[in-house]
């Protein structure tokens, strides 16, 4: 008996040391291993946890993007992914899976994680048509919108006035997009005077801003004479503006205007990669959308608004002309750099530019509109308590500010 059982106790003691020897190897493996999973030691514990490989999901598998265009594509699924494409000919790829078309036709675009697993999306890049229509909007807008909304276009809508406000707010919220138009002009100063306050009632309108603009005519017009035509598109372009033509006319505003006509030039002049057209809201301006739109679709276009028009596809030409008594300005100074005036006061700023017989023309700004405001010819309002920044800019890019604060009203 006594010999068994000090077998019996050797047996344990060699069962317990090679179970000890295990369980150091294991450990020992374990945090040689590091595949697919992480180890974290904390003094004498040791704790082992697993990262779990995931797969890669995107938020299109197949997308049709414009020339020019770029869109966003979205993934989840790692914390580390890289984008490729399969062909930067026809797209490009940055590494927030943004997906520029570069040229016509069609690629694979790849998002891997550090895991090694993928997702793909097939990108067709088509042609790409920009509907704009000017001088509006007016009492027939509606059925015009309607008919945008039947065929899923969103035009860009170059406004002359908001006086239909209840069709303003309608185009904004169907997702089209505000430019500004203005009326003729006879000097570069109304031209601007107008200009902002269109945005000013466009702003209160919709809470944005446009820097969308097309010229009464277009920017080479002989509406005003050409010395003003120069200065005011310098000042549009300076001022941060994007100015548009067009590069086909329905004829829509013609003498010899018709439904007919509008379709046949469509049919006969859109053909290239990047077709920005004209329109007017006329009457039969609803039926031409209908018809040309679909067809214009089985051509291989899809459509966008301007302010998705690729910046570096655009090229501004008219600048200033030193044989046409253009004189930019260098420099633009304030009679203040702070300025305090009581709720409901008013103050004038003065600017002065340098030369003093620059042609330029002067655009003002408020921060805070809520604050103080500020009409084009520096005349400050006191509108509440509070700060802000009054900004003067040239049209040759000077600026100049002033800090203003509105006190309470005695």
């Amino acid at each position: 008996m006594a010999f068994r059982l000090k077998s019996a106790k050797q047996y344990l003691t060699y069962a317990a040391l090679l179970a000890t020897m295990f369980l150091v190897c294991a450990a020992v493996s374990c945090g040689n291993s590091q595949k697919d999973g992480k180890q974290s030691v904390s003094g004498t514990d040791t704790s082992i946890s697993f990262v779990e490989p995931v797969d890669v999901s995107l938020s299109d598998l197949h997308m049709e993007i414009g020339y020019g265009i770029t869109k966003r594509i979205d993934a989840v699924g790692g914390s580390a992914l890289k984008w490729s494409t399969s062909d930067d000919s026809i797209a490009s790829v940055d590494d927030e899976g943004n997906i520029k078309g570069v040229d016509l036709g069609e690629c694979v675009i790849t998002a891997t994680n550090e895991f090694g697993r993928s997702a793909q999306c097939a990108v067709t890049v088509k042609k790409t048509c920009y509907i704009t229509i000017d001088d509006g909007p007016k009492d027939s807008v509606n059925y015009l919108l309607d008919a945008l909304k039947e065929t899923d276009v969103k035009a860009t809508f170059f406004l002359v006035d908001t006086a239909y406000f209840s069709s303003v707010k309608r185009m904004y919220d169907e997702g089209h997009v505000l430019g500004l138009h203005t009326k003729r002009y006879h000097s570069y100063k109304s031209y601007y005077s107008n200009l902002e306050l269109l945005n000013d009632h466009l702003e209160e309108l919709t809470g944005i801003r446009s820097d969308l603009v097309r010229f009464p005519g277009g920017s080479n017009n002989t509406l005003a004479d050409p010395l003003t035509i120069r200065r005011v598109a310098n000042g549009a372009h300076d001022l941060g503006y994007r100015v548009f033509d067009w590069t086909i006319s329905t004829a829509d505003a013609s003498p010899k205007r018709s439904f007919e006509l509008s379709c046949l030039r469509l049919r006969t002049q859109c053909s290239g990669k990047q077709e920005i057209i004209l329109f007017h809201d006329q009457n039969f301006t609803p039926k031409v959308i209908r018809t040309m739109v679909p067809e214009l679709r089985e051509r291989g276009y899809v459509f966008e608004t301007l302010d998705h028009y690729p910046d570096d596809s655009y090229e501004f030409k008219c600048r200033y002309n030193w044989n046409n008594k253009d004189l930019p300005s260098d420099a633009v100074e304030l009679n203040k750099t702070e300025a305090e005036l009581e709720t409901g006061g008013f103050y004038k700023l003065k600017a002065s530019m340098t030369p003093g017989s620059s042609t330029d023309y002067i655009a003002w700004q408020s921060s805070d509109k809520s604050v103080v405001k500020v009409n084009q010819d520096g005349q400050l309002t006191g509108i509440a308590p509070g700060e802000a920044v009054i900004t003067v800019k040239t049209t040759s890019g000077a600026t100049a500010q002033c800090k203003v604060k509105v006190l309470p009203a005695p």
